[in-house]
């Protein structure tokens, strides 16, 4: 990108009948002259630009001591001595500020500017510059506003939004050709086709490379580097496009250029110089030579911007900006002196109420959340109360339900036991009225009706033992065994029933009518169903329900 650095005029803001002109004139001509020198002979200009700050020393002039401080920051600015341009640009401002000299203040912003922005700080660079185009927007110089808008349009280009800068380097086109102001016209186009690169637009931006390229042809007869400037871009642009013939040739130029000047500015073109021919040669495949191109690009890079000197400028703003809050507010200390007093006795009543007031409010707040907390706490203990109420009701439910069924069928049992003996009785009478022909036959059918009645007294004694819950002695046993193995058979449910009332194997097998054996295979069975182990005692943890 072309840069454009336009410092104010030369007023005479002299008396030079009471000065002497000579002196003065010397100033100006040295100024003048260095200021001319400092993109193209840095180390001439400068030793020019300090021979006129002495003089205006001497001369005790502060007027021209800040412009021959811009000429130095200028100077130095383009020897990449960011610190020392930093600090003179500093030094004039502040001498501009305490002459009320807008156009001088307005022309160190735009150098600050331009510092920040060499240094790659963009936030302190636009603020700066933007600080610069609204003081010069209020004046007539056309030129200056041309060039305060591209300054803008440049950062926002250095912050990659393209969009913003294509508007602010439009305006300046507009000015520059409003007024013939050619020189920053070819900038501005350069400017904008860079944009127009940065948004893939390749072929608009050839268009306004070639107007660039016209101009510069014309304009930069003493210095060819802006022409190389913008064929260094415009050969990127015909790289993009894959024409690599026209992009090759366009760098050869520029570079031929880059090589023949003198000028400390050369070094930046080089470095786009180098840049694009390595993405040419990659491109080509001639990875050799792109990589060859990258490291020159590196190396002169860390020549020009070095971390240290870029972390120097800003310790040197931060140090300024330091400086200068000190001193306001020492003046502002020495202001309120008189009414310190009644200020301080005002404020130290406000903070101690303040504190009183947090301290309530701190006592309030904590009050409140422990009332929360027990409130909260109460409700847990509510609702854990109710909950376990619900499941000890539930529990009880169940129960009581288990009991009412077995209670059911112990009563079923016992109306049973009631018909089996009433239909004894009834058999038996029927036999005691048969006629006499059936008395030879009637001793066997009552040992057969005996017979009978003791084995369905047998099986009731059976069932009677699956019903131990209707006893008292044994409410829970069949709850607490079903809640845990619920899908136990009946002849298991009858077995544990039995083991309960500490029967033998023998007498448990004389009750089923099956042998011991039988019923030791029964009881491997349910300790494999509880899952026992050989040394525990099944008697005993069937009794444990």
């Amino acid at each position: 990108m072309i840069l454009l650095f336009l410092g104010c005029g030369t007023p005479m803001l002299l008396s030079q009948s009471k000065k002497n002109k000579a002196a003065y004139d010397r100033i100006q001509v040295l100024n003048r002259t260095a200021k001319k020198l400092n993109s193209d002979s840095t180390a001439q200009a400068l030793i020019l630009a300090h021979e006129a700050y002495l003089l205006a020393v001497k001369e005790n002039d502060r007027f021209w001591q800040a412009q021959t401080m811009l000429t130095l920051s200028e100077g130095y600015l383009y020897d990449d001595s960011y610190d020392m341009a930093l600090q003179y640009a500093y030094d004039a401002l502040d001498i501009f500020q305490s002459l009320k000299h807008e156009t001088g203040i307005a022309d160190t912003y735009t150098l600050l500017g331009w510092i920040f922005y060499d240094t790659e700080n963009a936030i302190l660079s636009m603020d700066f510059h933007q600080k610069a185009a609204k003081l010069i927007a209020a004046g007539t110089d056309e030129k200056k506003k041309a060039v305060a808008l591209n300054a803008i349009g440049l950062v926002y280009q250095m912050m990659n939004n393209s969009d913003s800068a294509k508007i602010y380097f439009q305006k300046t086109i507009a000015i520059s050709e409003a007024h013939k102001i050619t020189i920053i016209q070819g900038a501005a186009l350069n400017n904008l086709g860079i944009s127009e690169n940065a948004l893939g637009q390749y072929p608009q931006a050839i268009i306004h490379f070639e107007k660039a390229m016209e101009i510069e042809q014309m304009e930069h007869l003493h210095s060819k580097l802006p022409l190389a400037e913008v064929q260094n871009q415009l050969a990127y642009a015909y790289l993009k496009l894959n024409n690599y013939d026209k992009a090759d040739s366009l760098l050869k130029s520029a570079r031929s250029i880059i090589d023949a000047s003198t000028s400390n500015t050369r070094k930046e073109k080089l470095l786009d110089n180098l840049h694009t021919y390595a993405l040419l040669h990659q491109a080509t495949g001639n990875y050799q030579r792109a990589f060859e191109c990258l490291q020159q690009y590196i190396a002169i890079n860390n020549e020009i911007v070095s971390r240290n000197k870029t972390e120097m400028v800003d310790a040197l703003h931060l140090s300024r900006e330091t400086q200068n809050r000190e001193k306001q507010i020492n003046e502002l200390s020495a202001q309120k002196e008189l009414r310190s007093f009644q200020r301080n006795a005002l404020a130290a009543g406000l903070v101690l109420l303040g504190i009183i007031g947090f301290l309530l409010y701190s006592r309030l707040r904590r009050k409140q959340q422990r009332d929360k907390e027990l409130e909260a706490m109460k409700r847990l203990l509510i609702e854990k109360e109710l909950d376990n109420t619900l499941h000890e009701k539930e529990a009880l439910n169940d129960k009581l339900g288990f009991k009412d069924q077995n209670i059911k069928k112990y009563a079923l049992l016992l109306t049973r036991n009631d018909e089996l003996l009433k239909n004894f009785i009834r058999e038996t009478g029927h036999l005691m009225t048969t006629e006499e022909a059936d008395l030879k036959t009637m001793p066997n059918a009552y040992s057969k009706l005996v017979k009978k009645f003791l084995q369905d007294l047998e099986q009731q004694a059976n069932d009677k033992t699956l019903h131990l819950s209707s006893d008292d002695a044994h409410a829970d046993f069949f709850f607490n065994l079903l809640q845990k193995y619920p899908d136990l058979t009946e002849s298991e449910r009858k077995l544990c029933a039995q083991i309960r009332l500490n029967l033998s194997s023998k007498e448990i097998a004389a009750l089923n009518n099956i042998s011991v054996k039988s019923v030791e295979m029964a009881r491997y069975r349910l300790r494999k169903h509880f899952g026992l182990q050989k040394n525990e005692d099944l008697n005993a943890f069937i009794s444990s329900f």
